[in-house]
């Protein structure tokens, strides 16, 4: 007997739950953030930080963090209380296994970073119509990290 595949599904790749860290220090743009990424919500389990010590501690799973899984990427705000968020980029750097988390920046420069685990740089939005730019990175950072190649989302978006 032959089994019939519908055309449509063959390439489907179903996603687990995947963790996402969101490094936000603005109350009104993590709910922006968050509707935003609603139609992602039985794939992503979004976890929210407000601070470059916070996140620092989530990705060490140290303090009130200790339990935390390792997200599959990471949406940061460049413009936070604490600092900049290329303080994150650059002790993320220096640690082997967070080297090559994909992360997706959120900035008000145009000018490009260079640090190799940015997967996508995005002006931060206004208002809730201006994360469509989001959603699309994250989208193919998702696949990515379900195919198995957390990596490949660096290689393959650009915004």
């Amino acid at each position: 007997m032959r089994q019939h595949v519908a055309p449509y599904t063959q390439n489907v790749v179903f996603i687990e739950s995947l963790p996402v860290l969101l490094v936000e220090d603005d109350e009104a743009d993590q709910h922006l953030t968050r509707q935003a990424l609603l139609r992602f919500q039985r794939s992503i389990i979004l976890h929210t930080v407000s601070s470059i010590k916070a996140a620092q501690s989530y990705l060490s799973a140290s303090g009130p963090f200790a339990q935390a899984e390792r997200p599959a990427c990471i949406i940061l705000d460049l413009q936070l209380s604490d600092g900049s968020g290329r303080d994150l980029l650059n002790w993320m750097q220096r640690r082997e296994t967070l080297a090559s988390l994909p992360v997706i920046v959120f900035t008000s420069s145009p000018e490009p970073l260079k640090h190799d685990n940015i997967a996508c740089q995005l002006s931060k939005p206004a208002e809730l119509s201006g994360y469509d730019q989001l959603e699309k990175g994250l989208g193919e950072i998702l696949m990515a990290a379900a195919r198995g190649a957390p990596n490949a989302a660096n290689d393959n978006f650009a915004a």
